[in-house]
């Protein structure tokens, strides 16, 4: 699907754009609030600046995208596949982020505030001065993962976490 079909569906109320292959689509700075994406291909995707509050974004792959200061507040994104995703700045406020990929990915100035973090990869991810003042955070991989100034201070529980406290 193309960049404009998919926005003049959206704009006309179709909120499910699930299972579509929209690899390299350029939706930078757009709106596109409560969409459905689950399952679909964004690989290599622009997505900065993109408006994705309440998306529903379970098992969607955004391999190598770039999702800078992305709007991802209250999203779901169980399964997702975010490997090498440049996701700086990006706002993932009470997302709920289970079993999904961040290895390798750039999350520099991130935030992770009330999040439900449970079986992430994150190994190898720049986490610099990410938020992850998280509601929950269990099992995940943080092994070679950069976690210069990364906010951990009041985060709720933290269990069973692959080298999360190792420099």
């Amino acid at each position: 699907m193309k960049k404009e079909e998919l926005l003049e569906l959206y704009k006309k109320g179709r909120l499910d754009f699930c299972d579509l292959d929209l690899q390299g689509i350029d939706l930078s700075g757009e709106n596109l609030e409560d969409i459905m994406l689950s399952g679909s291909d964004l690989t290599g995707a622009n997505l900065d600046g993109v408006v994705l509050h309440k998306a529903k974004l379970q098992h969607t792959v955004f391999k190598n995208a770039c999702l800078n200061n992305a709007d991802l507040r209250k999203v779901n994104l169980f399964g997702a596949d975010l490997r090498n995703v440049q996701m700086q700045n990006a706002d993932l406020t009470d997302a709920k982020v289970k079993v999904a990929i961040f290895n390798g990915a750039n999350l520099c100035g991130s935030k992770l505030f009330d999040a439900l973090i449970n079986q992430v990869d994150f190994s190898g991810a720049n986490l610099t001065d990410v938020d992850l003042r998280a509601d929950f955070i269990s099992k995940c991989d943080f092994t070679d993962a950069i976690k210069t100034d990364l906010i951990l201070k009041y985060s709720n529980t933290i269990l069973d976490c692959k080298g999360l406290f190792q420099k």
